[in-house]
């Protein structure tokens, strides 16, 4: 009898373990299918996304995601004549000087890269005009926000709008050409930035590109004497060109965020995070919108719902939690975080008890999901031209993204309520319904799903006892 019972607890025990393994295995199945199916998405979003760019016949789809600046450098090593023997280079320029040098043929440009930036496209590329390690090549800046198309002509004024830098040895550079001679440096060597004028830029479909430049800079004219001394002396001269190219680099430097350490929060209960907390509430905060959201934040596993209290004729706003929702049952009532400027308010109210919690005493423990909703630059969003329904609302598509983050808002213009993460109301027509987010954290969404209009939900600090 003894064995048979050793014997069922065991098979009970085998069973078990069985049964345990199995939800475990199949837990973890249903995770991986999910990271599957989101990768998948995100991969087909990211390629509808450039084949869009590719049709719309802007450069941006040609750009490669990037982490480093490019390779640009004062001291720029120059190549060994032994590695540059047989080299096929990729471009020329052309230099036409009003004094001195005349016409000056430079055909061994390579390195060639345009960088994107928040501020508008950089071209970078070298030469080898001479074999010392200064700056030998050119680099251009240019300041715009707009999307540059292919195959058309962008004209941009010196300095307003752009600025042009050159450095070369004019006279080597004919030399090396006619004799294949080698040399340091002479003393005609020039690094000049153009003080006026304008250039103008073209990309092609096929990866092409020219820049076309005229302008006055300041040269270095030097004398050398009998004791081989040298005496410099500056004049100011004008001087035009053309600079061809192919196959450039495409560096992806532009970022939507306003500091690169910014990243996701990964905590699930939603409270305000603020260092210190000094202000005095307002005598009352009245809300006439609230909107029911459900929100997934990188590293959980499941959906929470919170609400946001807002007042299209106030610039405050709330959040509000059921406190069963983040407690898991353990705690009844509601918390409404009020964000009122730099300033927030953190009101409790359970059964029996109304507590109003300043937000410096919740230290830095616990931070809201949608914190990291703050740290994006904003005037980086691009409507596409989309459009969905949510909640019987036609809504707009806007987009942004770098090479680490990428944001999708669906927004309805016909809802006149302000988006508190946004400080500019200005940047886009409506209130947001829908948004995910896509960080080095993972992925966050929010997505809309009730909207009550006409509420009066009134909170009077008065009646809620302060805990410091």
């Amino acid at each position: 009898m003894k064995k048979f019972t050793r014997i069922l607890s065991l098979g009970l025990i085998l069973f078990g373990l069985q049964t345990s393994q199995a939800q475990f295995l199949k837990k973890l199945k249903d995770k991986v299918n999910k990271k599957i199916d989101q990768t998948e998405q995100k991969l087909t979003n990211k390629v509808e996304q450039e084949i869009d760019k590719t049709l719309d016949g802007t450069i941006d789809g040609l750009f490669e995601s990037n982490s480093d600046t490019p390779s640009y450098s004062e001291t720029n090593e120059s190549t060994k004549a032994s590695e540059t023997k047989n080299k096929t280079y990729s471009g020329s320029v052309n230099l036409d000087h009003a004094h001195k040098y005349g016409s000056v043929q430079i055909n061994t440009l390579d390195n060639l890269k345009i960088e994107r930036t928040n501020d508008g496209y950089n071209f970078y590329g070298n030469w080898l005009s001479h074999e010392v390690d200064i700056f030998d090549g050119y680099k251009l800046e240019l300041k715009t926000t707009e999307n540059l198309e292919l195959e058309k002509k962008y004209t941009f004024n010196i300095p307003k709008a752009a600025s042009f830098r050159l450095g070369y040895d004019p006279l080597l550079t004919a030399e090396k050409a006619k004799d294949n001679y080698s040399k340091g440096v002479s003393d005609d060597y020039q690094n000049i930035d153009l003080n006026s004028g304008l250039v103008k830029v073209t990309i092609n479909k096929d990866k092409s590109f020219e820049i076309e430049f005229s302008g006055q800079a300041e040269f270095v004219e030097r004398i050398r004497t009998t004791n081989d001394d040298v005496k410099k002396s500056t004049y100011t001269a004008s001087v035009m060109g053309n600079l061809q190219g192919k196959n450039p680099k495409f560096l992806d430097n532009k970022k939507i965020t306003k500091n690169d350490g910014a990243t996701a929060s990964t905590s699930s209960v939603p409270t305000y995070n603020s260092s210190t907390n000094t202000a005095q509430a307002k005598g009352s905060y009245v809300f006439t919108y609230e909107t029911v959201v459900q929100m997934t934040a990188p590293g959980q596993d499941r959906a929470y719902k919170l609400s946001y209290l807002l007042n299209p004729d106030t610039d405050y706003m709330g959040m509000k939690a059921d406190m069963s929702e983040y407690s898991e049952g353990e705690m009844g009532g509601e918390s409404i975080i009020v964000m009122d400027g730099n300033s927030s308010f953190v009101f409790v109210d359970s059964p029996g008890m109304k507590m109003q919690i300043s937000s410096n005493m919740m230290g830095n423990q616990q931070t809201n999901p949608t914190d990291q909703m703050e740290n994006y630059d904003y005037t980086n969003l691009t409507k596409t031209g989309n459009t969905k329904s949510i909640l019987g609302y036609s809504c707009e598509e806007y987009v942004m993204s770098d090479n680490k983050n990428s944001l999708q808002f669906w927004v309805a213009p016909e809802l006149k309520i302000n988006n508190w993460y946004i400080p500019n109301k200005n940047l886009i027509d409506g209130h947001i319904l829908e948004y995910s987010v896509d960080s080095p954290d993972g992925q966050m969404t929010i997505t809309t799903l009730e909207i009550k209009k006409g509420i009066n939900k009134t909170i009077n600090p008065s009646e809620y006892k302060k805990m410091f």
